[in-house]
C-alpha cells in the first residue's frame, strides 16, 4: 500500500510537466489469470486502478503497445509545433472512396469523435474548387479523383482550417495508390522521361509546406493497402518526410481514434490543474 502511495505521488508530480502513459494489462479475465501466474495477485481491481490513474493525469492504454506508440507520438508531435491544446474532438476529414467515408465515420463516432455538418457558405466555396460530380461534400469530404490534385487538396486544407467548428483535420493522401500508379506507368511508359516518385515526393512536400502553416492540427492517415516490398519502402520514405516536420502519420482509422481520444483526455487534465 505505501508503495502505491508513492507512485501515485510520484505521477502527480510528474504528469503536469510530462505526459505519462500506462499499458495495463489484465483487462479480461484471461488476463487477469495470466498477471496472477506472474505477479500474484497484486494487480488490483481495474475499475480502482483506472480512476487513479486518471485523476493523477495518466494516459491509461489498454489494447497494446502500437496504441501506446501511436499515443505517445501524436502528443509529442503537437506539444513540439504548438498545436497540442487546440485538440478536440471535432474532426474535419478529407478522403477519398465513398465506401473509406463511411467506414471513417463510423469508427471515429464509435470512439467518441464528431463530424460536423458543413455549413452552406463553406459547401458552396468547396463546390467552387473541387466541384459536384464523383465527389461527396460533406463531412467526411470525398474528394474521389481530386484526391491526386494537391492544388484542391491545399486549398479544402485551407477552407477548414477556419472553421472554429472544427478542431483537428485529418487527410488521407493515398500514397499507396499513388505509388502503385506510378509503378504501373513506368511499365506502361518505360521511356518516360521523368520520375514520378520525384513528383509524388514533390507534391508531398508541398503538403507539408501547407500543414505546417495551418492553424489546427492535421493527421495523415496512410491507409497501408498494398504489401509490395517496393512500395512499403516508398511508403516508408514518404511517412518519414511527414515526421520529420512532427505531422503526425497513423497507419489506419482505429489507432488514430484511439490516440485522439486519449491525447484529449490529457489536454482536459491540464486545462483542470491550471484552474486550480
Amino acid at each position: 500500500m505505501e508503495q502505491a502511495r508513492n507512485y501515485l505521488k510520484i505521477l502527480r508530480e510528474t504528469t503536469p510537466k510530462k505526459p505519462v502513459i500506462v499499458w495495463q494489462g489484465g483487462i479480461t479475465s484471461v488476463g487477469k489469470r495470466s498477471i496472477l501466474s506472474h505477479t500474484g495477485s497484486i494487480s488490483g481491481k481495474n475499475e480502482v486502478i483506472k480512476a487513479a490513474f486518471k485523476q493523477n493525469g495518466a494516459i491509461l492504454i489498454e489494447y497494446g503497445g502500437r496504441n501506446l506508440l501511436y499515443t505517445a507520438l501524436l502528443i509529442s508531435y503537437l506539444m513540439d509545433t504548438g498545436k497540442f491544446m487546440k485538440l478536440g474532438k471535432n474532426l474535419g476529414s478529407i478522403l477519398g472512396g465513398g465506401g473509406n467515408n463511411v467506414y471513417f465515420a463510423d469508427t471515429c463516432t464509435s470512439k467518441g469523435l464528431n463530424l460536423p455538418n458543413i455549413d452552406p457558405k463553406t459547401l458552396e466555396k468547396l463546390k467552387n474548387v473541387i466541384g459536384e460530380i464523383g465527389t461527396l461534400l460533406k463531412n467526411p469530404i470525398d474528394l474521389n479523383v481530386k484526391m491526386f490534385d494537391m492544388k484542391s487538396v491545399i486549398q479544402v486544407m485551407k477552407i477548414l482550417d477556419k472553421l472554429d467548428y472544427i478542431d483537428i483535420l485529418t487527410f488521407e493522401p493515398g500514397i499507396d495508390w499513388e505509388i502503385m500508379n506510378a509503378n504501373l506507368m513506368k511499365k506502361l511508359n518505360p521511356d518516360l522521361n521523368f520520375d514520378l516518385s520525384e513528383m509524388i515526393e514533390s507534391n508531398m512536400k508541398t503538403i507539408i509546406r501547407t500543414i505546417r502553416k495551418l492553424s489546427k492540427p492535421l493527421i495523415i492517415i496512410s491507409a497501408q493497402t498494398f504489401c509490395d516490398a517496393d512500395i512499403i519502402a516508398e511508403r516508408n520514405k514518404i511517412e518519414d518526410m511527414f515526421r520529420r516536420y512532427k505531422i503526425p502519420v497513423f497507419p489506419d482509422i482505429e489507432t488514430m481514434s484511439e490516440a485522439i481520444i486519449k491525447a484529449i483526455e490529457y489536454k482536459k487534465f491540464l486545462e483542470k490543474i491550471k484552474l486550480k
